[in-house]
């Protein structure tokens, strides 16, 4: 090699060691962040199985927990599989503080299935408008939760009632890790190509539905592509500093989702980047 090069490749090599240790840091950080969100996430599962949270069988509607704040538009947040209400504390701290109603959404992991699910979701908001008098509701699910939104959003009960829809790695393409749960029916209806996500897939978006879909270029569990509704003009922001749970921490998509459920969205690009 030329010595008038050598210059050259050393600032070369000192770019690429800087982008190789921005990488790494990001990455530890995610990792860390996905942690936290998992245990906390984790946390609360026995107060959900033991509590009122849980619907009991034979069609009755369960209230709806954690209800807190006032606001024209209230906002359900539903968590993902094996999940719990503890996993919104942030996003819920934020929206409290924003003066919004919270409510959250909880099940327990041996649900029936999804369909069943989205039946007591559209009770909660039924309820939960002629209970507040407001003419919609924002609804954000996590993971297995944003497919639960998307089934209740095929009821025509819901027509008209909700004005915004979040969902955070929602395997809406499927969860390649579902094979290997074929026990549990929840679990089983995600995996790619099942027949309820063929069904949602080919299902007209809800009329009147703004949709904001959030997908992670570091989460393990759904891929970031897997995380864009079909047939739902969703605009779609990439997450590039938080995995699958640490979206939930991830104070930029908390950010965003505060401001997205109190204003009607201004025009943006349909793919955006968060964290890059």
């Amino acid at each position: 090699m030329s010595p008038s090069r050598r210059p050259l490749d050393q600032v070369g090599d000192a770019t690429r060691a800087a982008a190789a240790a921005r990488w790494l840091r990001r990455s530890a950080s995610a990792a860390a962040r996905e942690a936290v969100a998992t245990a906390v996430s984790l946390c609360g599962i026995p107060l959900v199985l033991g509590g009122a949270a849980v619907a009991p069988g034979g069609g009755h509607r369960s209230p709806p927990v954690g209800v807190h704040g006032h606001a024209d538009t209230p906002v359900i947040l539903v968590h993902g599989f094996a999940a719990s209400p503890a996993c919104w504390s942030v996003l819920r701290r934020a929206l409290h503080a924003d003066g919004r109603m919270v409510v959250s959404f909880a099940y327990a992991p041996w649900a029936s299935s999804v369909e069943e699910l989205a039946a007591r979701l559209t009770d909660t908001v039924e309820d939960l408008l002629e209970a507040t008098g407001a003419g919609h509701v924002h609804l954000v699910g996590h993971s297995l939760g944003g497919v639960v939104i998307a089934q209740a959003l095929t009821d025509d009960r819901l027509s008209g009632g909700v004005d915004t829809v979040v969902t955070l790695g929602a395997p809406f393409g499927g969860c390649p890790w579902a094979w290997l749960f074929p026990m549990r029916p929840l679990i089983w209806a995600l995996r790619p190509g099942s027949p309820l996500l063929r069904r949602l897939a080919a299902w007209p978006p809800p009329p009147g539905v703004r949709w904001l879909a959030f997908g992670s270029a570091l989460d393990p569990v759904v891929p970031a592509d897997h995380a864009v509704p079909a047939n739902r003009q969703a605009t779609c922001v990439m997450v590039e500093t938080a995995g699958h749970a640490g979206m939930l921490l991830d104070r930029a998509v908390v950010e965003r989702i505060v401001a997205e459920t109190a204003v009607p969205a201004p025009d943006v690009d349909p793919v955006e980047l968060l964290g890059a």
